[in-house]
């Protein structure tokens, strides 16, 4: 635990020291750190404080792996964008609790985390210490820095900018993996019409693994008994930017993934992927999920399943893409899922049919790329962050149907007949005023129909009971000797 007691002093608490918990020295102000503020208000200051980040609750939180906003309020990430530069503070004390500091801490880009990444060697992409509404770690860069800024001009009328802080603890020792990471993806949006700046940060933290995602073999084959299993998203169907969960993608975005070995693969296998789906949780045994591939085949006409899905690459080479149309399990606010596949190693040098193509879509077994080889592994990628923002039972406000547009708003139209009111979200019948010839749907008369073939039937049904009640037959007059029958209506 890095907890510290806080000094004020000055008017009006300009000043404040920090010292370790337990300092017992006489002269604070010239041992511990200085920060001098703004005016935190009148009135006398207080002697001192304790900040603790409270260990415990974190690592409570951050094993779960799910609850952003519980993530969000430990670390308590910042983000502030100007118009030349942007700066992420983070909370000191939470930070030094899961073992990370200034020394291990650098703004990266958005790639993976790695060792060898070329901004953590520059000290212009580390950060600094600071005293806001905390004891902080602050992240200050210019739009232009050379820390793995990334600039995107995809979105008409804005620019957005993103970058990640990273850090990596720890060591690999054989199949034991005791690394942890840490990463923050923060994002400055610039509108050029309005000349406003918006910013979103994610705080995203890993407990080390016990063991490395290594594919076990069922075969004793040296060549492969030590290879590493990655997955990776994609933002793009070039595969040149890693997916970054500082951008929260609308329901339906498309993403990509990778799966892959390091080192390569012997060049007798391929990789496949045999079965694909998305959780809401990084919960192995999650029982709520959307299918994206059984078989080596996408699942479009099953059920469960989610459309959208793209097979690029399956039991071809020493890598297996897919594309998929991201989904949501909630509707409405921000939310995160995950995407597990099940992979295999498909020996070439026994199997021709690697790659067999999936023809029969209504069967996706026919032609599966699945051949019952070698090597089986699960393996998790995410979080991905999305937003349906027509999802719920809101559907994003529109009274009748709600798309989203390129800029991720909602945009509501109506059924025919109808016309949208001037909140651009309710819908009313249109008016004769209006000058506007209309047809109204042909279910809403269905009501009217139904009522009046009821009312119908149920004068049929009492008039035919009135004619049966007043019909009837005379008994025959034995004393008539012509034999003929009277009757009486």
């Amino acid at each position: 635990m890095q907890n510290r007691k806080e000094y004020w002093a000055g008017n009006n608490c300009s000043r404040v020291v920090l010292t370790p918990c337990d300092y017992n020295g006489s002269n604070p102000y010239a041992d511990g750190e200085r920060f001098t503020l703004s005016s935190l208000g009148s009135g006398a200051c207080m002697g001192f404080r304790l900040h603790s980040a409270f260990d415990a609750n974190i690592l409570t939180m951050q094993s779960t792996y799910a609850n952003l906003a519980s993530i969000n309020a430990v670390v308590k990430p910042v983000i502030s964008c100007g118009t030349s530069k942007m700066r992420l503070s983070l909370d000191r004390y939470a930070v030094n609790a899961m073992g990370f500091d200034l020394s291990t801490l650098y703004l990266g880009g958005l790639g993976g985390i790695s060792s060898s990444n070329p901004h953590k060697s520059n000290a212009a992409c580390h950060g600094t210490r600071g005293y806001g509404i905390g004891a902080e770690y602050r992240f200050e860069l210019g739009y232009g820095a050379d820390c793995g800024n990334h600039r995107t001009t995809s979105v008409a009328g804005k620019l957005i900018f993103s970058n990640s802080v990273h850090g990596l603890i720890g060591s690999v020792s054989g199949s034991i993996d005791r690394t942890r990471t840490f990463r923050v993806d923060f994002t400055c949006t610039y509108n050029t019409q309005t000349k406003e700046t918006t910013g979103s940060v994610i705080f995203i933290y890993n407990f080390g693994r016990k063991k490395r995602d290594i594919l076990s073999p069922l075969i004793n084959d040296p060549q492969i008994s030590k290879l590493e299993a990655d997955m990776t998203l994609w933002g793009d169907s070039q595969y040149t930017a890693t997916y970054s969960s500082a951008q929260v993608l609308s329901v339906p975005s498309t993403i990509y993934t990778e799966v892959a070995l390091k080192p390569s693969l012997p060049a007798k296998y391929s990789m496949q992927m045999v079965r694909c789906w998305a959780t809401p949780s990084n919960n192995a045994y999650e029982p709520k999920y959307y299918n994206l591939l059984d078989n080596g085949c996408s699942l479009t006409s099953q059920s469960n399943s989610q459309s959208g899905i793209k097979v690029i690459l399956n039991g071809e080479s020493d890598k297996a893409r897919i594309g998929f149309s991201t989904v949501s399990f909630k509707g409405g606010d921000s939310e995160m899922i995950f995407i597990r596949c099940l992979v295999n190693l498909c020996d070439r040098t026994k199997n021709s049919n690697c790659a067999k193509s999936c023809l029969d879509k209504a069967n996706p077994t026919d032609g599966s790329v699945l051949h019952g080889d070698v090597y089986m592994k699960v393996l998790t990628a995410g979080p991905i962050v999305v937003r349906d923002i027509c999802g719920g039972t809101s559907k994003g406000g529109c009274d009748h149907y709600c798309s989203v547009s390129i800029d991720k708003k909602p945009v509501c139209t109506c059924h025919e007949g109808f016309e949208l009111g001037a909140d651009k979200k309710s819908c009313s019948l249109k008016s004769k005023s209006s000058g506007q010839s209309y047809t109204v749907p042909w279910y809403y008369y269905v009501p009217a129909i139904i009522g009046g073939l009821f009312i119908i039937a149920v004068i049929v049904i009492y008039i035919r009971g009135k004619t049966e009640k007043g019909t009837y037959k005379l008994r025959e007059d034995p004393e008539e000797e012509d034999g003929n029958e009277r009757f009486l209506t």
